[in-house]
């Protein structure tokens, strides 16, 4: 009988300790209880997906839905970009296929800067050796980007003549694949300098995930033999997303679709048809808010 009362004891005591916290818990989802059921009886299933999913931000649901809406071809899915990462937003549109389609191109919540080229991320060195010419260095670019456009080198101290500078991009330290090579012959010689890419790196980063990619440089100096400083950092620079080549043909607050000019310069010689119906549509499209499309 003693060893049955201790174990009931044994039992209680943990309880008493955690009710207080258990209640607590019940009340704060209780709080979500009452506004989350009148939820759902006041609004019907496409007004709860666009709360959850968002209309011009987060998912961009409700926005893509009012243009896919008016897409005369339902084999075709725009490609979809969005300032975070977000890439599977199709399984929010059933019935339409979900390989994208780059004739159209839809960016939800996007800044100007993200259609910019603008400085991506700060390598950090994988290989480097004072008095060294070669060095090796590696960046993550977190998010998509479509492009890699330049390079900023700074070196420890300017240099004391013309620097020739060797460059190549690996996909990974495991995957030692070109994606681009540039020598930028006797460069004037300062501290800080910018490198154009050209050619760019295009379809830079997408999905990548943790994977850095490394950047050999090589340095040199002019026949003169001036030493040659090594580099103290580099920066990477890009576009997340490129407009080249698009002629953007809506826009809501700050989300737009975009049409590949070739595609619409197809759809206007033309003159009449699905295509030309869909942007008469899209002209006249209104936003949620009941905002007519500048």
């Amino acid at each position: 009988m003693k060893n049955r009362l201790l174990i009931a004891a044994g039992s209680i005591v943990p309880l008493l300790i955690l009710s207080p916290l258990v209640i607590q818990k019940a009340l704060s989802f209780g709080g979500e209880i009452l506004p989350n059921f009148k939820l759902l009886l006041t609004t019907n299933e496409e007004a709860r997906r666009i709360k959850a999913c968002g209309d011009l931000t987060n998912m961009g649901y409700g926005y893509l839905k009012r243009i896919t809406d008016c897409i005369p071809d339902a084999t075709i899915y725009p490609v979809t970009r969005h300032r975070n990462f977000y890439p599977w937003t199709h399984l929010l549109l059933p019935g339409r296929r979900d390989k994208a389609d780059d004739r159209l191109l839809v960016g939800i919540d996007i800044d100007e800067a993200d259609v910019r080229e603008g400085m991506i991320v700060q390598a950090i060195p994988a290989f480097r050796q004072a008095g060294s010419l070669m060095s090796v260095w590696a960046f993550m670019t977190d998010l998509d980007y479509d492009q890699m456009t330049g390079i900023q080198i700074e070196f420890e101290t300017p240099p004391s003549g013309p620097v020739t500078v060797q460059a190549a991009l690996l996909r990974s330290k495991e995957d030692h694949s070109v994606l681009g090579e540039w020598t930028w012959p006797a460069v004037t010689a300062e501290k800080k300098i910018f490198f154009k890419l050209d050619p760019p790196v295009r379809h830079f980063s997408f999905g990548r995930g943790s994977t850095p990619f490394l950047l050999m440089l090589k340095l040199a100096s002019d026949p003169s033999g001036a030493a040659v400083p090594s580099v103290g950092s580099v920066g990477i620079a890009g576009v997340k997303i490129n407009l080249e080549g698009y002629t953007v043909i809506h826009t809501d607050a700050r989300s737009f679709t975009a049409m590949r000019n070739d595609f619409l310069q197809q759809i206007l010689s033309a003159g009449s048809g699905p295509w030309m119906d869909f942007l008469m549509k899209i002209k006249d499209l209104k936003s949620t808010g009941g905002q007519r499309n500048a």
